[in-house]
């Protein structure tokens, strides 16, 4: 029930309605009214609806510019929207347009959902509630809207009370009924559901933007939200990039990872002026001779052909072709190549045949001198893969169970010997060089 008090404004809204003796000169006389249902939506809901109610009435009438003023007039006098006036001003008095909002629920559309709800909570009574207050219901015709509101909003209200549970009867119709809500704070009108958010302020914290079609909170809705990068709408997440147009200048290209995208340098090398892309970012790749310095390989050792950069991989470096010789790649790192001469012919009395990291000797299983890699030196282990000296191309020397062995030349004569010292086997017919 009302108290003694709302019932007197209640009334006195009622017989404002009759006076007709007074006019003033306004653009829409009802308008201040409006703006008085609206605000008491935030102190007395059912003395807004009893308001809008009689709004609904009046704004049709022949006299409206008197019956809206006095109306107003009565809720001045018994206490209501004193504040909101006073700090708003009357639209009449000031000409400004009334503050923009989602206005209150319609006439209609109460009935609407009182025919709605009626349907599943009492259906062998919806015949007569729907020839009365559906969309050609002869309330419409023989009463004012504010009597078919008030009408449908307590029918609405017993309904609610005795289904308490039934979704199909609104469970709010502003804000203010979802206060303490397991459903959210918000109301979705259309529905009459207590959501989550309707808008953005309704969000908080990480979860700060509202998307309306779910009544969620998410992320984002807009890069707005983002306060770097860019919004994903189909996931309603903040992310670096979609397209490369939220890529900044210095990375233009939005690039697909197994997380989040990421903004680069370049995709292809064609995108850096170095003609070399690693890794997304433009690169300037070392040349041949910092390449064989970084890899600790021989000065005399002579790259070629394409060797993977070590500074920009996985682009190559080009060293060119070969001077004389084959380019092949290495045995031990395939990604390297160098120049080489092996196996080539070659005469001990004359020099330029073999490469400098070569060296032309006699091999016996070749039947003569060829150029072959220069493993003078080099330590060898009975048994072990070097114990071949390189293919055979020369001699494991002192290598026993014990001592490991150094390799040195195959020989016909003395001058195929660094130290000039040939021992020949007549039953072979080489001999090995003495260190």
């Amino acid at each position: 029930m009302l108290s003694r008090s709302k019932a007197h404004i209640v009334v006195a809204l009622t017989l404002a309605g009759c006076s007709t003796e007074r006019t003033r000169a306004a653009t829409d006389p009802c308008q201040s009214l409006l703006s008085c249902c609206r605000a008491l939506e935030s102190t007395d809901r059912g003395l807004a609806l009893q308001c809008q109610a009689n709004y609904d009435e009046l704004r049709g009438r022949q006299d409206a510019r008197t019956a809206c003023p006095d109306a107003l007039a009565q809720l001045r006098s018994a206490g209501a929207c004193a504040a909101q006036l006073s700090d708003a001003g009357s639209s009449e008095d000031s000409g400004a347009p009334p503050t923009p909002d989602a206005g209150p629920v319609t006439s209609h559309e109460l009935c609407d959902a009182y025919v709605e709800c009626t349907s599943h909570t009492a259906p062998e009574g919806l015949g007569v509630i729907l020839a009365t207050y559906g969309p050609a219901g002869s309330c419409w015709s023989s009463a004012s809207e504010g009597t078919c509101s008030t009408a449908c909003l307590t029918g609405l209200q017993h309904a609610r009370q005795a289904h308490p549970g039934e979704l199909s009867c609104p469970a709010c119709f502003s804000d203010l009924d979802c206060a303490g809500s397991s459903g959210g704070p918000a109301c979705d009108r259309v529905s009459g559901r207590c959501v989550e958010c309707n808008e953005d302020p309704h969000c908080s914290g990480s979860l700060g933007a509202c998307r309306a079609q779910s009544h969620t909170c998410v992320e984002c809705t807009s890069a707005t939200h983002c306060p770097a990068g860019t919004c994903d709408v189909s996931r309603s997440s903040c992310t670096t990039c979609i397209r490369d147009s939220d890529c900044p200048s210095a990375r233009p290209h939005c690039v697909a990872t197994s997380g989040q995208p990421v903004c680069e340098e370049c995709v292809r090398s064609s995108d850096c002026s170095s003609n070399s892309c690693s890794n997304g970012s433009c690169c300037e790749p070392e040349s041949c001779g910092e390449l064989k310095a970084g890899r600790f390989f021989p000065s005399s050792l002579w790259l070629c052909g394409a060797n993977v950069s070590d500074r920009c991989s996985p682009t190559v470096v080009d060293c060119g072709p070969c001077p004389r010789g084959d380019c092949v790649p290495m045995e031990s790192d395939s990604r390297f190549r160098y120049c080489s001469t092996q196996w080539t012919p070659c005469d001990p009395r004359t020099s330029g045949a073999c490469l400098e990291i070569e060296k032309c000797t006699y091999v016996p299983n070749r039947n003569g001198y060829v150029c072959a890699w220069d493993l003078t030196g080099s330590v060898c282990v009975y048994g072990g893969s070097s114990y071949s000296c390189g293919d055979n191309s020369f001699s494991c020397d002192g290598a026993n169970l014990v001592n490991d062995g150094v390799c040195v030349p195959y020989c016909l004569v003395n001058q195929d010997c660094p130290s000039n010292r040939c021992t020949f086997y007549s039953e072979l017919g080489y001999g090995t060089c003495s260190r």
